[in-house]
């Protein structure tokens, strides 16, 4: 069991991760908003959101649960000391980030493929059942 669980973290991560050597030509500048610095996967949370996704889709784009999601969410609330989402958008989009996946320039979601503004602006979630129990 652990060892298709790991499995099924490996290949989530690795479908929709660019590779090292891809990561490393496309460095991120440092990510500040409010006046603190995010992650590159909090930044691309934030775009999403400010795209208009919910957390169904934005788990999707990311290859992750929504769950996890909302953590990342609430996590970033706290810290940026904003009330929620319409705030963050605010913030985000008076602070270098677009509509489009860019912070200042930089593109945040290269190697990704689920993105919206590459699928005619539509994210399609899978709801096939797993099979793994």
């Amino acid at each position: 069991m652990l060892q298709r669980v790991t499995f099924r973290v490996i290949f989530t991560l690795s479908k929709n991760q660019p590779r090292t050597e891809q990561r490393e030509q496309n460095e991120l500048p440092e990510i500040c908003l409010n006046g603190r610095s995010i992650s590159a996967c909090k930044a691309r949370i934030i775009s999403l959101i400010c795209y208009g996704l919910t957390r169904d889709h934005i788990a999707e784009v990311m290859g992750v649960k929504q769950g996890t999601i909302g953590s990342h969410l609430d996590t970033l609330y706290k810290y940026l000391g904003i009330p929620g989402s319409k705030a963050l958008i605010a913030r985000a989009l008076t602070s270098g980030f677009d509509l489009e996946g860019n912070y200042h320039g930089h593109y945040l979601f290269e190697g990704y493929t689920k993105v919206p503004w590459l699928n005619g602006g539509k994210v399609r979630i899978d709801r096939t059942p797993s099979t793994d129990a």
